[in-house]
C-alpha cells in the first residue's frame, strides 16, 4: 500500500496524521442557520451575563475609587498621584469595556435580522 496516495476507493495511509481514510468518500460538517442563530443568541446571553458582573464590578469600583481619591487628595506623594491616575484609568477601562459588550451585542442583533 502506498502511503500518502488516494486512488480510486483504496485505504490509504495519510503520512503525516497516521490516520486512516477512504478515499472517494468526503465528509463535510453541515452548520444550518438555525444553528448559527442558536450560537449568536448564546453569545449574547453570556454577553448580557459578562454586562451585568462588570456593572456590579464598576459599582464596588466606584465607591473604593472615590474613597480612595477622597483619601489621598491631599497627599503630595509621587504614590498617591500613581494610584489615582491608576483608579481613574481602572474606571476608564470599564466604561471602555461596557461599551464593547454593547456593541458586539448591537452586531450580534443586526446579524441575526439579516440572516432572518
Amino acid at each position: 500500500m502506498r502511503r500518502g496516495c488516494f486512488l480510486g476507493r483504496r485505504r490509504d495511509t495519510h503520512p503525516s496524521a497516521g490516520l486512516r481514510f477512504t478515499t472517494g468518500v468526503r465528509y463535510r460538517a453541515t452548520v444550518t442557520i438555525g444553528d448559527v442563530k442558536v450560537t449568536i443568541r448564546r453569545g449574547s446571553q453570556s454577553l448580557d451575563e459578562a454586562q451585568m458582573s462588570i456593572e456590579k464590578a464598576s459599582a464596588r469600583l466606584a465607591d473604593a475609587s472615590a474613597l480612595a481619591i477622597a483619601t489621598l487628595r491631599d497627599s503630595k506623594r509621587g504614590e498617591a498621584a500613581e494610584s489615582r491616575k491608576a483608579l481613574r484609568e481602572a474606571v476608564d477601562e470599564v466604561a471602555l469595556v461596557l461599551r464593547r459588550i454593547k456593541a458586539a451585542k448591537d452586531h450580534a442583533a443586526a446579524y441575526l435580522a439579516v440572516i432572518g
